[in-house]
């Protein structure tokens, strides 16, 4: 599950969604409005570790692929 989600989030990069909020849109759409506090903290967890990998990197408040 963990691998198909940073697949998600890599394809989410690749298509322009650069910020946390807009990754957790596209992935978790049609998320409980009570829960996305928990998807964005999973969302940023992700990017932290492709950010470790270098895979990612941040730029302000945006992320965007390294490769």
């Amino acid at each position: 599950h963990r691998r198909a989600r940073e697949q998600q989030i890599l394809a989410g990069l690749r298509a322009g969604d650069h910020t946390v909020n807009a990754l957790v849109a596209r992935i978790y759409a049609g998320l409980k409005p009570a829960l996305v506090p928990m998807a964005q903290e999973s969302v940023l967890a992700h990017l932290h570790k492709l950010q470790d990998d270098g895979t990612a990197r941040l730029d302000g408040d945006d992320w965007a692929l390294t490769r």
